[in-house]
């Protein structure tokens, strides 16, 4: 069965709270984790600061639609963790993905699930 697709789910955590904050910053990151993909980008990001009434899911949400599906990100600034997932019809080098992050958010670890998207609609872990 063919791959239709790759889905990557990285969690970071324990971020620089400064970063997270930044609307600058992520639109930076942004920019340079499409480039180190080799992907490109369809129109301008949205990115919106949400939530500020509940502390609990405050922070920045991005997106990004590529040519070949979209980056989302959501920056939980209470828990300074970041929630970033990756779909892309083409595949991917996921690490290169991890390196721009620690690089712009300074996270002390992060999690990861890697996924391959079966044309079949099953779901694999790579």
């Amino acid at each position: 069965m063919e791959s239709w697709g790759q889905y990557g789910i990285i969690n970071l955590v324990d971020c620089d709270p400064y970063t997270i904050k930044d609307e600058d910053t992520i639109l930076s990151w942004g920019l340079e984790l499409i480039d180190s993909l080799e992907m490109t980008a369809y129109g301008d990001p949205f990115i919106k600061r949400f939530a500020l009434h509940d502390p609990k899911v405050a922070g920045y949400t991005y997106f990004q639609a590529i040519e070949t599906s979209n980056i989302s990100a959501h920056f939980a600034e209470i828990t300074n963790t970041a929630f970033l997932t990756i779909f892309s019809c083409k595949n991917y080098n996921v690490n290169k993905a991890i390196e721009v992050c620690y690089k712009f958010f300074n996270c002390k670890s992060h999690f990861i699930k890697n996924l391959n998207m079966m044309t079949d609609g099953d779901i694999i872990d790579i």
